[in-house]
């Protein structure tokens, strides 16, 4: 049984060590992540819905939008340079924008833990808390460790193993999920390769472009339903996707 408790200690090591912590944007993440945008002129005129901001850094801009309110510099009325943008849902994006698309930043999702990291125009994303494809190894070793423990407890020294279940448990969304693994010993499968549908812009060619719910792969489902598909051809108006 010294195995199983080595294993058990190592498998709470693992848990705490692994957990992903979703980053604060600054300058100093700007910097390490992302490449400059070239020197470029703010736009200093007014918009009919944009209020402007004068502080000691120059002008810059307060824009309400459909989907939410953006805060930072315009060069040709389009978002350009420093900004944040605050979704309707809570959901908001902290960062650097180039010529009205989000170039470099993180933004949070206001339902769930999940992040998105933007480097040079590219979007990743991540999801704070534990990291379950860690978790799932870690219960492996524990089933490999016991069957050990078990096979050297037995009668004559003989050794026999069973072959057992994994269940692979995690919360996503605020939503419990568990999976039965029919393979025995396996790793448990990840969710972080989500691709989370896009918000549609005036350059979108995106179809169908969903403004009463939220896109879901090629068409458009409830904004309070689960997405399991990701990214298709649809693209959102108003609620950003998460699953």
């Amino acid at each position: 049984m010294k195995y199983l408790l080595f294993t058990l200690i190592f498998l709470t090591l693992l848990i705490l060590q692994s957990c992903t912590i979703a980053p604060t944007y600054n300058n100093n993440w700007n910097n390490n992540n992302c490449s400059s945008l070239p020197y470029f002129t703010p736009d200093t005129k007014s918009y009919s819905n944009c209020t402007q901001i004068i502080s000691s850094s120059g002008k810059s801009y307060s824009c309400n939008q459909k989907e939410g309110k953006y805060i930072g510099q315009l060069k040709n009325a389009q978002y350009h340079g420093k900004g944040q943008y605050i979704f309707k849902n809570g959901a908001s994006f902290d960062g650097t924008f180039k010529n009205g698309d989000k170039w470099c930043g993180i933004e949070k999702s206001a339902i769930s833990n999940s992040f998105y990291l933007y480097k040079d125009g590219v979007v990743s994303s991540d999801e704070a808390g534990v990291d379950w494809g860690t978790v799932a190894a870690a219960v492996v070793i524990a089933g490999a460790a016991y069957a050990i423990a078990e096979s050297s407890s037995g009668s004559g020294g003989s050794s026999s193993s069973s072959k057992n279940s994994v269940n692979c448990s995690y919360t996503y969304n605020y939503t419990e999920y568990t999976i039965k693994n029919p393979n025995g010993w396996g790793e448990c499968p990840s969710y972080h390769s989500y691709e989370v549908p896009q918000m549609c812009s005036i350059y979108s060619y995106e179809s169908p472009k969903c403004d009463t719910g939220k896109a879901c792969g090629n068409s458009c489902i409830s904004k309070y339903d689960t997405c399991h598909v990701g990214k298709g051809s649809a693209c959102n108006e108003n609620y950003r996707t998460y699953p």
